[in-house]
């Protein structure tokens, strides 16, 4: 469930948007739904390296025990010698403790007596705090359209999304497939224009009213009714998605669901994501999990994706694009890859569908810049290092989201989008993110 009771979330895997060797895969596939909250935004910035710890002295010598004394008359044994002063204790990293002296000798015995004990070596000072990254203070204008089609596409989807609000906005994601022009040009979430009739998914209006809580197949769509939402549900468009509404038991929960199923046979084990043949092509389709022998997921070309196993993991890719390598190279090809690169305002990489996708940073006023291993669209002024550690934040009170635009912070009012609140979320894909809610 959502950090508030209003919205909620569920997990599809994904791509993360800093155009580095990870692919931009938009898996719905057997839609895992499980519901994570949590706060945050963008990646963390990587503390500074903290100082090494100081070296423990070396303990000083046992002293020498003392000569004994010279054997008494009748018997009467002679006085010990004495012991020898203990070594001193070498510098820990800051100050060690000196060495304690040594035990003396015993009486009445001919031999020396005991050598004082070394004293043991300082403990190694703390290491140093690590750095920190002052924030970019940078003022940024991000194309209205753009931060219109993020926010919606992120507010209007019950599932997890594929990039951060930061992401798109900063990236311009919408714009930058062929298969997201429906996602570009949506005004609101429902009809003809709405993000819904994008991506086969939403939240119900009218199909749970009077219906008790629990999953359903309705005008073949895959219902989760759920009173705690203030929607009160929602459901996958399983016509969109090419399949057939089903209820069955999760074998992984042991719960009831409804989802959409593609393959009226299969033999793949549950857990896992598959494309037909396991190759990419625009007809390996579809893409689903197995459960209980049939298929359940969507077809990628419904929406212009195709779907691609690297061997790693299969997912629903942008179809458009070149042939190209990237550097992770999942398949094993051992050419030379393509790295993330820019050509003046345009961040270009190589997805691991192997093929190129590039994104206008111009869009939204930014400059492109080649990082360690990303293309970075940067507000000016802004480092690489202040994009990574930018977060992302809800304010609930005014319904505002504060999102990171090139490394700088953007505020979005929700409601003047037609969303109420505003929600944390977390995901294993993109970490933390925020999006707008009802």
């Amino acid at each position: 469930m959502g950090a508030s009771m209003c919205s909620a979330r569920f997990f599809r895997s994904g791509w993360l948007i800093l155009l580095a060797a990870a692919g931009c895969a938009s898996v719905i596939g057997a839609d895992d739904y499980k519901v994570a909250p949590a706060a945050g935004g963008g990646s963390a910035g990587t503390g500074g390296t903290g100082g090494a710890s100081g070296k423990g002295g070396t303990g000083g010598t046992a002293g020498k025990g003392g000569t004994g004394g010279t054997g008494g008359y009748a018997g009467v044994g002679g006085t010990g010698g004495r012991g020898g002063t203990g070594g001193t204790g070498g510098y820990a990293g800051v100050g060690g403790t000196g060495g304690r002296g040594g035990t003396g000798g015993t009486g009445g015995v001919a031999a020396g007596g005991t050598g004082g004990v070394g004293a043991a070596g300082g403990v190694g000072g703390t290491g140093g705090a690590g750095g920190t990254v002052t924030a970019c203070t940078a003022v940024v204008s991000p194309n209205t359209s753009v931060v219109r089609a993020c926010v919606l596409w992120l507010g209007c989807n019950p599932l997890y999304p594929d990039v951060t609000l930061s992401g798109c906005i900063t990236y311009n994601t919408p714009g930058a497939f062929p298969s997201n022009a429906c996602v570009a040009s949506a005004t609101a979430c429902t009809g003809t224009t709405g993000i819904q009739s994008c991506i086969g998914a939403g939240y119900t209006s009218t199909e749970c009213s009077g219906r008790t809580d629990g999953v359903y197949c309705i005008a073949n769509k895959a219902v989760h009714c759920d009173s705690t939402m203030t929607t009160g549900g929602w459901f996958l468009d399983c016509t969109k998605r090419g399949g057939t509404c089903q209820t069955y038991v999760d074998p992984d929960t042991s719960t009831p669901t409804a989802a959409c199923l593609v393959k009226p046979s299969c033999t793949e084990s549950s857990g896992s994501l598959w494309c037909t043949t396991g190759t990419a092509s625009t007809t390996d389709d579809p893409i689903y999990e197995c459960v209980n022998g049939v298929g359940f997921g969507r077809y990628c070309s419904n929406f212009g994706d195709e779907c691609f196993d690297t061997g790693l993991g299969a997912g629903c890719y942008h179809s458009s694009g070149t042939y190209c390598v990237p550097p992770s190279d999942p398949m094993g090809v051992g050419t030379t890859p393509t790295n993330p690169a820019c050509s003046t305002a345009t961040a270009t990489a190589c997805a691991d569908n192997y093929r190129t996708m590039s994104f206008n940073c111009a869009t939204s006023g930014l400059g492109c810049t080649v990082g360690a291993t990303a293309a970075y669209c940067l507000a000016p002024g802004c480092t690489t290092a202040q994009a990574d550690a930018c977060q992302e934040s809800c304010d609930t009170t005014s319904a505002t989201v504060t999102v990171c635009v090139g490394g700088a912070s953007y505020k979005i009012n929700c409601k003047s989008y037609g969303f109420n609140t505003c929600g944390s979320y977390t995901s294993s894909t993109l970490g933390n993110f925020v999006s707008c809610d009802f």
